[in-house]
């Protein structure tokens, strides 16, 4: 079987009655999700609008529906499309314009909402009926699904205010998860603590490492996140053996000073991915769990989540680099210089990836996929895909690859990927903006917006307004206002000027 459900099968099958996952008081295990899956996907195999590939939305809180929402849409022959709960309305409806032909799959509260705003939805509640599974059209969709068709669409944050669906194939997902429980030795006793977004790429390590061994994924609170100093003690309360977090979380424990404080036995494993971590506050980590297995992992959305790896098995000094290592299993990842020729060592350059775990490209934008998806120089016998990340690294004296940074006005804000582009184009629908424009802190990590109005503008506010356009994560952290901007010789913003009178270059 090619359909990235076969994970779901075999784990059925080898650990049904192992907990697939735990969300507070409320656990099930693999047997049940997959009839939960199963008897979704039969419901939504009864609309007529469900056709093959036809993508499906979920529009979920995170948790266990939604995750059987993902398989389901999954099981009914169709990728799905994760969408962050909270998300402004007005941006779905940009990811829908995207996506064209699209169903979406919700609960009461959101179907209602969605429905305020003329978009019809599936609730989640009125498909689960594990009386009427469709097993003859659920196997008909999978003896028709090829490991090249997409298994889901990630949205990330696109330069002209429109968002970037990523479309990643079966085969990739497949052959990742195969690579994550190969590579950290987990089992169905490993037990994994959540903490990526089910939107962000980061989630695919903990739903599908796990699902590929039978070992359970607890759902960390997203309240906790807010209070890292309490994070320590719900790992040791929940035996949890491995974590897969961003940098910033990361951070926040080690600043909380509870490490020391607090026995983890249990944890094995401690990975991370998404930004650049600090030696020193993953020396905080060491320190206070010197047996741990420590690993920074580096990846894309276009590249089913990491696709380079490396264990930590010495001291870093605070100041010094962590490498980003070497390439994950099936694929080659190397730095091109402005020729798009190979760098040399220590040669700053654009990192570019290829192989099993690449994305199809951008869904409905060929235009956008041509340029990020090119042909390769490596290969001139046959076609070769490579993709060019837009970070900047470069490969050491040691043979180990380093991240340097962003090429372009991506960044990563808690391990979120933001397009400075789209929070400048919310913005100039401010009112009394007369014109704006948006800069990253990279000291501070924080989003900085420039409005020229003549109007007295204060950040709360502003935010509230931009929140009806963009999710929270993209929203700034300051505001600066000016009654006119500088301009430079051609009558455009002098960005350089701004950045270098605040600090920002």
């Amino acid at each position: 079987m090619n359909s990235l459900t076969i994970l779901l099968d075999l784990a059925a099958r080898n650990y049904g009655s192992c907990s697939a996952y735990c969300e507070g008081d409320r656990q099930i295990n693999y047997l049940d999700l997959r009839s939960l899956a199963r008897s979704i996907a039969s419901a939504l195999l009864q609309s007529t609008a469900v056709r093959s590939k036809t993508p499906i939305v979920v529009f979920l809180p995170k948790g266990i529906d939604c995750v059987a929402g993902f398989l389901a849409a999954l099981y009914s022959g169709n990728p799905y499309v994760p969408v962050d709960y909270k998300t402004p309305i007005a941006r779905l409806q940009a990811i829908m314009e995207v996506l064209g032909d699209c169903l979406i799959v919700s609960d009461s509260s959101g179907v209602q909402r969605l429905n305020e705003a003329g978009i019809e939805a599936f609730d989640i509640a009125d498909m689960q009926d594990a009386n009427k599974i469709n097993n003859a059209g659920i196997d008909a969709r999978a003896a028709n699904t090829m490991d090249a068709d997409p298994a889901y669409i990630m949205f990330t944050s696109g330069s002209t205010g429109v968002p970037k669906g990523v479309a990643i194939p079966h085969r990739a997902v497949i052959d990742y998860a195969n690579w994550v429980v190969d590579t950290f030795n987990y089992d169905q006793n490993s037990i994994f603590g959540n903490q990526a977004a089910f939107y962000f790429a980061n989630s695919i390590f903990d739903i599908y490492g796990a699902m590929r061994c039978g070992a359970k994924v607890d759902l960390i609170p997203e309240v906790l996140f807010t209070f890292p100093s309490k994070l320590p003690a719900y790992l040791a309360e929940k035996n949890i053996t491995s974590i897969f977090w961003v940098p910033t979380v990361m951070k926040n424990v080690a600043n909380s000073g509870v490490l020391d404080q607090i026995a983890l036995p249990n944890l094995e494993t401690i990975a991370f991915c998404g930004e650049i971590l600090s030696a020193a506050y993953l020396n905080v980590w060491r320190a206070a769990l010197p047996e741990a297995q420590y690993a920074n992992l580096y990846g894309m959305t276009e590249a089913a989540d990491a696709c380079c790896y490396f264990f930590i098995e010495r001291d870093f000094d605070d100041s010094e680099a962590l490498p980003i290592g070497r390439p994950c299993r099936n694929m080659y990842v190397t730095v091109l210089d402005d020729h798009g020729l190979e760098a040399g060592v220590d040669e700053v350059g654009e990192i570019a990836v290829l192989g099993a775990g690449l994305a199809l490209g951008y869904w409905n934008r060929s235009d956008l996929t041509e340029k990020a998806f090119v042909s390769s120089p490596f290969e001139s016998r046959y076609h070769e895909t490579l993709y060019l990340s837009g970070d900047l690294g470069y490969r050491g004296k040691d043979g180990l690859l380093y991240v340097k940074g962003r090429k372009d006005s991506q960044v990563k804000v808690k391990g979120n990927r933001i397009e400075l582009g789209e929070v400048e184009c919310a913005a100039a629908t401010l009112s009394g903006a007369q014109n704006v424009c948006v800069f990253f802190d990279a000291e501070q990590e924080e989003i900085v917006l420039f409005v020229q109005t003549s109007e007295k503008l204060r950040l709360r506010p502003v935010n509230q307004e931009l929140k009806k356009l963009i999710p929270d994560y993209m929203l700034p952290s300051r505001l600066e206002i000016f009654e006119q901007f500088p301009l430079t010789l051609s009558g455009k913003i002098d960005r350089m000027k701004l950045r270098k009178d605040y600090g920002l270059v």
